[in-house]
């Protein structure tokens, strides 16, 4: 997505897991692939560096 009125040039939005305590490993599994989705995005982007707040920390 563009980013007008920011400093940024590009936004990438992901759908952030939500945490379930009785599935650890798989909440941390989808949060490395919305990670790496991000990353992935941005080089293929061309992007040269990036920034991701905390995802899925809160409600």
């Amino acid at each position: 997505t563009d980013a007008p009125n920011l400093s940024a040039t590009h936004l990438i939005h992901v759908n952030s897991p939500t945490w379930n305590a009785s599935a650890q490993e798989q909440c941390i599994s989808d949060l490395d692939k919305a990670t790496l989705n991000i990353l992935t995005l941005a080089d293929e982007q061309g992007l040269t560096s990036v920034a991701i707040p905390s995802v899925s920390s809160g409600k």
